[in-house]
């Protein structure tokens, strides 16, 4: 292992050495190889920059998956993505509950699945606030690309730490479809269609549809709650028209609709119940005959008495107008999304009438943003353009306690322990531009900056009676920020097969409100050094970057101690310093021309500096947490595929592929409690797909997490007193296996 602060240097200084070797070597070894085989890795083709060019000439830390690379690794949504993506985690947030996407790269995300992300996902290139719909599965998806660092200047809206782009599938020149049936474990019935084709000369138009059902894999012992949790019944619909309103206008529409209602848990608790006399909670679980806590035991049993039920619908729509002039092309592209979800959950995650909470929140989101493009032959390239983006979102939680300690005045009669009603209205308004110039054939100059201005308001209504007469406050809080940031990268093709690119940028994410208070924007300055390059006369791709960056008034949620009690929720907080740095490597191989290897390493190293803070139940007193390590950072992540294909001439054809996923150890929190520790996990899935001849039917078995891995997908305890707070979390699926039959037309 590496020291966390001695060996960055020796590391970052690892990447020059890489691309001399990789620059020297290309021509020889190549010309040794070019006699051996005809067969390369394909050419990526990616629009992190707005418009389409080869990844490999990007100078930009990007992994690009195909429709076909997706179903082969087994990610069907949004999490799988992690297992294959350097220095991404991806999942629901420890303790939420919530089916919007949490996403990290770099250490970098959200704080809150309910706030601002720090790693937005852009669908067809619209911004996504609420994420709900992609939280099931990538329904006819033709590929997703994930940007690491700073994407503010084309992206904007939050992109501090990166950003997914989610690209899908838009509608065929001639008529095509599919339809597939899936059926696995836990009771799995899943059914997609997709239909595309011309409707008339000049319109083409796509239609798709996903229902899956499936029992929970959490099993439930108490008699008072759901029978299991985690399970899945939902529904998404996507149309989708393209109209050639003249020869050099066309019109892109896009509408979606989904449904989902599930069983969820907003966490399990891994620690047991505590002893009478042992903390003012303790009372409560022993009072009401809690027992002992299954899950020390089982990971995947649980004793609620809450049924978790969770409610998403989502219906969107979108509409792109592109002109082509020439060099420059136009866009129009508007989106607007109505989204509605509510939960009930368990905080206590027991089967004890204490605290639980019911939540309701609607969210309708607009976003219209203007794009001028323009690219030829020549030495000068760019884009500039204009973005607004307005959000409103209501929100009604209630947290009630059915115990008859809390209820002092009325032990018959559940109370409302607290009460929130909040109603957030955000406005964002961005100008940006970026220009490319080429100094000669072999050497690049980028550079772009953005003007964003956001502002937010909320009202909020809460309070609370502890047993007594329920007591609200109001509260109006408005605030606004504008920032300037700007990115400046320089790549040198070193040779026909070699590109190194240097880039330095800066970010932004807006400040915010919560729980009755503002949090100021986050900065960052970030540095970074890359080699792309495709080796072995095109048998094989590495690529590699080194990155150094620093945050200022980075934004954590911490829960305090104000006055005595514990503030409901936590609070936003910004810590004054932050530094991450790492290096990434990814690479494929072609080993024959029917065996290929893919392959990614990554070690981070991340510390807060300069902000001091309480427990949640005050016992440890005050905390300085310089030199603490970021939650949901691991030092070490790697993964590696092995895919092959045999040819069974008439009969078709078959592949196989098996992925092993690395996740090293990561903190659960910000205190970095020994005991609150993230542990380590490996994840494999394996796939065996036959083809016919004509691919008109394709039979695909699958197993996922082979090993049957206990994975922990985060964790969160706040103090160290063992019994007063719970330790929560939550866990990835144990292993499934199912058989897909599809049939294409």
């Amino acid at each position: 292992m590496f020291n966390r602060l001695s060996d960055i240097p020796r590391v970052a200084a690892t990447l020059p050495a890489v691309a001399l070797l990789v620059v020297a070597g290309t021509g020889s070894v190549q010309a040794q190889q070019s006699d051996n085989s005809s067969a390369a890795l394909e050419e990526v083709i990616v629009t992190a920059q707005k418009r389409a060019e080869s990844m490999q000439t990007v100078p930009i830390a990007i992994s690009a998956l195909s429709s076909e690379s997706l179903e082969l690794r087994g990610i069907d949504s949004p999490e799988g993505l992690q297992f294959s993506v350097p220095n991404l985690n991806l999942g629901q947030q420890a303790g939420n509950g919530w089916t919007n996407i949490v996403a990290t790269i770099r250490g970098v995300g959200t704080v809150n699945a309910l706030l601002d992300p720090g790693v937005p996902m852009h669908v067809d290139g619209h911004y996504m606030q609420s994420t709900a719909i992609l939280a099931r599965n990538f329904l006819d998806v033709e590929r997703v690309e994930v940007l690491r660092g700073p994407q503010g200047t084309l992206y904007g809206r939050n992109a501090i730490g990166g950003s997914i782009n989610v690209i899908t599938k838009r509608p065929s020149e001639s008529l095509e479809g599919a339809f597939s049936v899936d059926l696995g474990s836990f009771d799995k019935r899943a059914v997609q269609a997709v239909i595309s084709g011309p409707l008339s000369d000049r319109l083409r138009g796509r239609l798709s549809v996903s229902d899956e059902k499936r029992d929970g894999y959490v099993r439930n012992l108490s008699n008072r709650g759901a029978s299991s949790y985690v399970n899945a019944d939902y529904t998404t619909i996507r149309a989708a028209l393209d109209y050639d309103l003249t020869d050099d206008v066309t019109v892109q529409f896009s509408a979606y609709y989904y449904d989902s209602f599930a069983n969820s848990i907003s966490f399990r608790r891994f620690n047991e119940y505590p002893p009478l006399g042992e903390s003012f909670s303790a009372d409560f679980y022993v009072i009401n005959g809690a027992g002992t806590n299954p899950t020390v035991s089982d990971r995947h049993t649980v004793k609620l008495n809450n049924p978790g039920e969770t409610q998403d619908e989502a219906v969107g729509l979108s509409m792109d107008v592109i002109w082509e002039l020439g060099d420059m092309e136009i866009r129009s592209m508007t989106s607007y999304n109505d989204s509605q979800t509510t939960r009930w959950a368990d905080l206590d995650a027991s089967d004890v009438l204490s605290v639980t909470t019911y939540t309701d929140l609607p969210m309708e989101t607009f976003t219209q943003e203007l794009q001028f493009l323009f690219q030829n032959d020549g030495a000068v390239s760019g884009q500039a353009g204009l973005f607004y983006y307005y959000q409103d979102s209501p929100l009604f939680t209630e947290f009630a306690n059915d115990n008859t300690v809390a209820n002092l005045y009325d032990q018959t009669t559940p109370k409302s322990l607290f009460q929130e009603t909040y109603s957030w209205e955000v406005k964002s308004l961005g100008v940006y531009g970026q220009i490319e110039y080429a100094f000669s054939d072999k050497l690049e100059l980028a550079i772009g900056g953005r003007y964003t201005k956001d502002s937010k308001d909320q009202l909020s209504i809460s309070g609370g009676n502890f047993g007594g007469t329920l007591d609200l406050e109001t509260v109006v809080v408005d605030r606004s920020w504008e920032q300037f940031t700007y990115r400046a990268a320089l790549n040198y093709q070193a040779s026909d097969d070699a590109m190194l690119y240097a880039s330095y940028a800066t970010g932004y994410k807006a400040g915010g409100i919560f729980i009755l208070s503002a949090y100021d924007p986050e900065y960052v300055n970030a540095f970074e050094l890359g080699l792309k390059s495709d080796l072995l006369d095109g048998r094989m791709r590495l690529n590699v970057a080194a990155f150094h960056s620093d945050y200022e008034d980075k934004q954590e949620r911490i829960r305090l101690l104000d006055e005595g009690v514990l503030t409901p929720g936590g609070m936003i907080q910004n810590v004054p310093n932050t530094v991450i740095r790492g290096v990434e490597m990814e690479g494929q191989a072609l080993v024959s021309d029917r065996f290929s290897i893919d392959a990614s390493l990554t070690w981070q190293d991340s510390e807060y500096d300069g902000l001091i803070i309480q427990d949640s139940l005050g016992v440890d007193g005050l905390q300085d947490i310089t030199g603490n390590k970021l939650p949901n950072s691991a030092e070490w992540q790697a993964h590696i595929g092995l895919q092959y294909e045999t040819d069974l001439d008439s009969r078709g054809t078959l592949q196989w592929r098996a992925d092993m996923s690395y996740m090293g150890e990561r903190e659960g929190g910000i205190h970095n409690y020994d005991f609150s520790t993230v542990p380590s996990y490996q994840w494999m899935n394996a796939r065996l797909v036959w083809e016919s001849q004509d691919q008109a039917w394709r039979a695909d078995l699958y197993v996922k997490n082979v090993l049957d891995e206990v994975a922990l997908t985060g964790r969160s305890k706040s103090s160290s007193d063992e019994f007063g707070y719970p330790d929560l979390g939550d866990f990835l699926p144990p292993r499934t296996y199912g058989l897909k039959l599809t049939r294409h037309f």
